[in-house]
């Protein structure tokens, strides 16, 4: 689990395969760390704790690692595919974007709500596909974290924490502008940017506290409907 001990990648470089390797290699250093933390006796986990071996974060098994295995399978041989990966968690110090006190007027009997904002960038991938297309790909978990007081009906002050977790997926293709381009279907989330030598076809998703199986089935539907756009008979070297 070596390679998740500092909270993941930030820029990697590696061909298609190699992080195809690290899929795999993760996933076998989180199977035999699940085998030893099961076997481990009563003492170890009571009081051991920290010599137990670290199991990879949902956020890497589940999300981000089926969607760099999938675009892997896609991607170029001989090009390096760029992955930067934050698996440290969404409520990190450094990932508060603000934090303060909300202004009045304030709901009946709230004395105070404080709220601080995070914004998580856990995946920014960055690829070229065997069809020559430029792929990006990135998944950001924005979480409003409030802590709101309040003075119940017998008097007494209460504590209450509510959370609101929105994930914010983007899918960019970048096509050389000699290959036709279909225009997308109306009332589909897909813009196709033609001003340049380049077309940029791009489509965003916003899921409100979804789970990391939902954020890879919206990325890869998002992924299918851009490359859907490109004449299926062209190619980019």
């Amino acid at each position: 689990m070596r390679s998740l001990d500092g909270g993941g990648w930030q820029g990697g470089q590696l061909s298609p395969a190699e992080w195809r390797g690290v899929v795999r290699e993760v996933a076998e250093a989180n199977r035999l760390a699940r085998l030893e933390r099961d076997g481990a006796g009563f003492l170890r986990r009571t009081f051991r704790k920290k010599t137990l071996p670290p199991i990879a974060p949902d956020d890497w098994l589940a999300m981000a690692a089926p969607l760099v295995e999938v675009v892997a399978d896609d991607a170029r041989p001989d090009a390096p595919m760029t992955v930067s990966i934050d698996v440290r968690g969404t409520q990190s110090p450094d990932k508060v974007v603000w934090k303060g006190a909300l202004a009045e007027p304030l709901p009946p009997r709230v004395r105070t709500i404080d709220e601080t904002r995070y914004s998580d960038p856990i995946l920014d991938l960055h690829a070229r596909l065997v069809d020559g297309t430029r792929c990006h790909l990135s998944v950001v978990r924005r979480v409003r974290a409030r802590r709101i007081v309040k003075r119940s009906a017998s008097n007494k002050i209460k504590v209450k924490h509510k959370e609101k977790t929105k994930t914010v997926i983007n899918a960019k293709l970048v096509v050389d502008g000699a290959r036709p381009i279909h225009d997308p279907p109306a009332g589909v989330p897909v813009t196709v940017d033609r001003s340049g030598a380049q077309v940029r076809i791009s489509s965003r998703a916003t899921l409100t506290d979804a789970r990391p199986e939902q954020v890879v089935e919206v990325a890869l539907g998002l992924l299918v409907g851009v490359h859907g756009l490109i004449d299926a008979g062209t190619t980019t070297r």
